[in-house]
């Protein structure tokens, strides 16, 4: 088992090979995993930590990546931006999911900000 100073690994969930991950959250048992690449949003039950299992994912949009993920109370918060070297469309902006209810479409709202970088462009006036 890996160690470190501190730390002790404890489980793994390999998250189907998809573990480019950038931000992770976690409330309640639950840990929301934000990817680099167009994965979308994990959501990984860390309820028994021994044993993790994914147990949902909200999809991004083509050529977006949501890598950024917080969570203010019940709600969570999972950045649109594009993905580097991309072509084409994307989508730029800020999805709000209630956490209870991400896995099985709590989509609550969309903020769209209109440009390729939702946390720190220079049109952006609100920062998360």
């Amino acid at each position: 088992m890996a160690e470190s100073w501190n730390m002790r690994l404890v489980g793994h969930e390999p998250m189907a090979g998809d573990g480019d991950c950038m931000h992770v959250n976690a409330r309640d048992g639950f840990a929301y995993v934000g990817h680099m690449s167009d994965r979308g949003t994990s959501i990984v039950d860390v309820r028994d930590p021994r044993r993790p299992r994914l147990c949902g994912r909200i999809p991004s949009p083509p050529n977006t990546h949501g890598h950024k993920v917080q969570i203010v109370g019940d709600i969570l918060l999972v950045n649109r931006e594009k993905i580097p070297l991309t072509k084409g469309s994307f989508v730029a902006g800020l999805d709000i999911y209630m956490t209870q209810y991400a896995s099985i479409g709590g989509h609550v709202d969309f903020w769209d900000t209109g440009d390729d970088n939702v946390s720190g462009g220079a049109s952006l006036r609100y920062h998360f």
